[in-house]
């Protein structure tokens, strides 16, 4: 138990709270840590995780927003609701995932490797790619351990509709 505590203590001393409104985590201090957790504590606060390598996230708590910016090898995985985008910038190797309810948006931009997982197929999700590769989508299929992937093409806006099917449009630049 005083290990675990330890550990806790640890993971909380990356995490900087002293801009209002701002959760960030330091790259320099999470690199190559699997323990790593945010705690939201007003829901009006954006969560911002910068240069971290070889990383497991988890942000517990409703947030406004998440930013995933110059990340290689790294996890992000949701506990709560997000009420505005999730954004994967400048990154390779991301795999971001929501446990409860699916991000309204998502954002890839100048990105390679990244997977997004939701916890349903989500027809209000819009995903957003632009100068991206290997972006995939996946969810939930009706069996336990079975998931539906849809690997989304760059520069579109694409969504899914009641029957499963993505929809891809150009983006309003």
């Amino acid at each position: 138990r005083g290990q675990e505590v330890r550990r806790w203590r640890q993971a909380r001393a990356v995490v900087n709270n002293e801009v209002p409104g701002r959760v960030w985590v330091d790259g320099r201090e999470a690199s190559g840590r699997s323990d790593v957790v945010v705690v939201v504590e007003e829901g009006r606060q954006h969560v911002y995780i910068a240069g971290c390598r070889r990383a497991w996230v988890e942000v517990r708590g409703n947030c406004t927003a998440v930013v995933v910016e110059g990340c290689d090898d790294i996890g992000v995985t949701v506990r709560g609701r997000v009420m505005g985008p999730v954004e994967v910038v400048g990154s390779r190797g991301v795999q971001v995932g929501a446990t409860e309810s699916p991000f309204p948006a998502v954002r890839v931009d100048s990105s390679d490797s990244v997977a997004i997982f939701l916890p349903q197929c989500a027809p209000d999700t819009q995903i957003l790619t632009a100068r991206s590769r290997k972006v995939t989508v996946a969810w939930p299929g009706d069996r336990p351990a079975e998931f539906h992937e849809h690997t989304l093409p760059s520069r579109l806006v694409s969504t899914v509709d009641a029957d499963d099917e993505w929809q891809n449009a150009c983006a309003d630049v």
